[in-house]
């Protein structure tokens, strides 16, 4: 999980962790895996939007 989390830091979102335990490791990795499905979700809307400008424009 560590190494996941310095990972995550240096750009890499679309790492997402393997969730094989019920106990607290495994609640941490499952809301980590979500928050990285939402920032994909941000990342990949924000790209329509930037190339529907970039259209817009031309």
């Amino acid at each position: 999980m560590v190494d996941a989390t310095r990972f995550i830091s240096e750009g890499q979102h679309d790492l997402r962790l393997d969730i094989s335990q019920q106990d607290e490791f495994g609640h941490l990795a499952r809301f980590l895996n979500k928050l990285l499905d939402q920032l994909f979700e941000e990342r990949t809307a924000d790209l329509e939007i930037a190339r529907d400008e970039a259209l817009k424009s031309n």
